[in-house]
């Protein structure tokens, strides 16, 4: 059976390798999860990093055809990447979070419950399967 799919991921140039794109999922999620399951709020550290990865994900593999399997892979590991960025912002808008002590990384647990957290995760997962989903097969 052949598949009328271009390669997930062709070089953009041809001297240039492709992009491991399991290695680079991999990396992103060790990364999320080692900012999010560390003790302490959600700082400007985790926005700043939550940014970077879903600027590599977002070049890296927001290009590529993607089966549904491989929608939900980029969907799973985007929300993942969104968490502590989305978490540095639940903090600070929690009615016991003060910005100084946020900023300051000062604490000694975040203030954002896990089941929030789960749920953040699950939202942006969804959504983000739902339109790559849309635009795959538009495209």
């Amino acid at each position: 059976m052949s598949d009328s799919h271009p390669p997930l991921h062709p070089p953009s140039h041809p001297s240039e390798p492709p992009t491991d794109v399991a290695a680079l999922a991999a990396g992103i999620a060790a990364v999320a999860i080692a900012l999010f399951a560390s003790p302490g709020p959600y700082d400007p550290i985790c926005f700043v990093t939550s940014l970077t990865l879903l600027a590599v994900i977002f070049a890296h593999v927001a290009p590529q055809r993607r089966t549904p399997v491989h929608s939900l892979a980029f969907a799973t590991a985007t929300g993942l990447a969104f968490v502590p960025a989305v978490g540095f912002f639940a903090e600070l808008a929690l009615g016991s979070a003060h910005i100084h002590d946020v900023l300051n990384d000062i604490g000694t647990d975040t203030r954002v419950p896990d089941w929030q957290i789960a749920l953040i995760w699950l939202a942006i997962a969804i959504t983000t399967y739902l339109i790559d989903r849309r635009k795959q097969r538009g495209a």
